[in-house]
């Protein structure tokens, strides 16, 4: 499984919590309405969801079982990205868990230096 070709940029962030401000609840589930919302913010910006981010509390950056079994957005090529430490500390590409979904439950990762070919990070401006 190859990454798609061509690189894609992040144009707009939407938060979990602000699509559904009780999802936070010691882990993520968010309710059905907040992807009604999300895709309304979509259609009106005429973008298109390409990941999603979230973090865990160690350094592991590999997704957990239930990272695997429920991506946030289940359609092909969808990128999860995982940052350690709750994001509290500096994060350079080499510490973020790159996983691409390819759908029917398969995805492929990577980590260190070759999550790092696959991602930019710059601050916004």
């Amino acid at each position: 499984m190859a990454p798609p070709s061509g690189s894609r940029t992040v144009a707009h962030v939407e938060y979990f919590d602000d699509l559904d401000p009780a999802c936070l609840r010691g882990h993520i589930e968010i309710e059905g309405h907040a992807f009604s919302k999300l895709w309304d913010i979509c259609e009106a910006r005429q973008l298109t969801v390409i990941a999603d981010v979230h973090t865990h509390s160690g350094s592991s950056v590999q997704q957990s079982y239930i990272d695997r079994d429920n991506p946030m957005v289940a359609r092909v090529e969808h990128v999860a990205l995982i940052v350690p430490h709750l994001a509290t500390r500096r994060v350079k590409p080499r510490h973020v868990g790159v996983h691409q979904y390819f759908g029917n439950g398969e995805w492929a990762s990577w980590f260190g230096r070759n999550a790092a070919r696959r991602l930019s990070i710059r601050r916004w401006a």
